[in-house]
């Protein structure tokens, strides 16, 4: 087999030769002329999620180097946006998803009964890459190589993931380098056992911030006390930190309170610059995309009763509002039923909520069911997507009681329908019966109980 075979059976089905240069199969120049990129490697086709081939990855048969060499990119192949077998693990039965380093990883664990295994493409794990397993399934494990190189990347995976409100667990290999390794020595069975016991990521954290540290040297305990308050500062759920809070003190024989106040303290500081002081005591946190600019959804501005509502109209609180009952809505799907004639998707004023409200709204109107993950697939960019997510995803408070939630659910609904009801009054072209229909439906709010 000669260096530019693939050249000449491509030249002899009749494609051009600026073809296979932007295929990224062949490759020229004046000295060697036309030369097989992948030659002398075993061949792996890459697909996009519908198992479509994009592009090709190949593993040298020799000592050359590079040993693993990927298509290079193309106007249908971006390596941060596809990972390798996302088509066939998006399908499994399997619980969530097995983040491996590079495709042999995956092959070899596919071949052992797991195909929930996918890997990233010659670059490191991106945010689109994390966004695109969401669309998914909202938990990750990551089973990177075990050396030094191998840890690290599992921290930054862990950070993106972390960012991407996505759970993210750590398949323990060792003393195996990779799962590979691991599967031809210890078998599926016992690979089926690490992923049963895989750590959390903030755990992997932790125990390689241990491993950083003399735990015996006084400085380099405080110092390492302080690295595991600013870890758990990122959780943002209190039931969640707490639990994390006591696995760290008993491991780490920390002294609780005072890792309580170093993390209290670190939190307080953060929420006071990023999110000011909070309005109501039933949300843990204010959502970070309702006071910053988002891009817009929609492609031209909401127009509603004769005017229109952009979004830097829209009082911050209220707009909060909207994705808190929106969030409440998705996450207990009785509640499209119950609000019924009460709250369409047109009260939500909110130009990005009042987007996705309509696609939600549509969506349970044709099944009788929602699906985030299928809402988010509706919007291209990565930018779009995120502030989907973050729309469907307010976070709520886990510190309430029934009788609380159902008056902290009732109220929220009162404020965003009086919000709407309050918009449509101020219409000039309103008949004088129907401003009388508008305004009495905004005095009988108060009598108002959803559930």
């Amino acid at each position: 087999m000669y260096s530019d075979d693939l050249y000449k059976y491509l030249k002899s089905k009749g494609f051009s030769d600026e073809l296979m240069r932007d295929s990224g199969l062949i490759s020229f120049s004046e000295k060697y002329g036309a030369q097989d990129i992948f030659w002398n490697r075993v061949m792996v086709p890459i697909t996009d999620i519908s198992g479509k081939v994009i592009a090709f990855g190949g593993r040298v048969l020799g000592d050359a180097k590079p040993k693993y060499l990927n298509t290079k990119e193309t106007d249908i192949f971006n390596k941060r946006r596809n990972l390798f077998a996302m088509n066939i693990a998006r399908r499994s039965r399997r619980r969530g998803i097995i983040l491996c380093e590079g495709y042999m990883d995956v092959i070899a664990m596919h071949q052992a009964g797991f195909d929930n295994a996918v890997a990233s493409l010659g670059t490191a794990f991106t945010e689109e890459q994390a966004m695109l397993i969401k669309r998914y399934t909202e938990e990750v494990y990551l089973a990177y190589d075990s050396d030094g190189a191998g840890r690290n990347a599992t921290k930054k995976a862990i950070e993106i993931l972390r960012n991407a409100d996505m759970l993210q667990r750590v398949i323990d290999m060792r003393p195996y380098k990779d799962p590979d390794e691991f599967i031809k020595a210890m078998g599926a069975e016992e690979f089926e056992q690490r992923v049963r016991n895989a750590k959390p990521g903030l755990l992997f954290e932790a125990e390689s911030l241990a491993e950083e540290f003399n735990q015996s040297d006084p400085e380099e305990r405080t110092t390492f006390i302080g690295h595991i308050a600013r870890l758990l500062k990122s959780i943002e759920d209190p039931v969640r930190r707490n639990s994390y809070m006591v696995s760290l003190c008993n491991k780490y024989q920390i002294d609780m309170e005072s890792l309580k106040k170093a993390v209290e303290s670190t939190v307080l500081l953060k929420d006071s610059k990023e999110n000011g002081t909070y309005s109501d005591d039933y949300m843990i946190r204010r959502n970070a995309s309702a006071s910053v600019e988002e891009p817009g959804l929609s492609e031209e501005p909401r127009k509603t009763s004769g005017r229109v509502i952009t979004r830097s109209q829209v009082d911050k609180a209220l707009a909060e509002n909207e994705r808190l009952l929106l969030t409440w809505m998705v996450n207990r799907q009785v509640l499209f039923k119950k609000l019924e004639g009460i709250i369409s998707a047109d009260d939500f004023r909110d130009e990005n909520v009042h987007t996705v409200a309509k696609l939600l709204y549509k969506q349970y109107e044709e099944t009788g069911q929602v699906s985030p993950a299928s809402i988010i697939d509706k919007f291209d960019s990565l930018e779009k997507q995120q502030v989907v997510a973050k729309i469907m995803n307010t976070e709520l408070s886990l510190n309430l009681d029934e009788e609380d939630e159902r008056r902290a659910l009732n109220d929220i609904v009162k404020k965003v329908k009086a919000n709407s009801l309050s918009a449509q009054i101020l219409n000039p072209e309103l008949s004088p019966d129907k401003l009388m229909s508008l305004m009495e439906e905004k005095r009988s709010l108060d009598r108002l109980e959803v559930i």
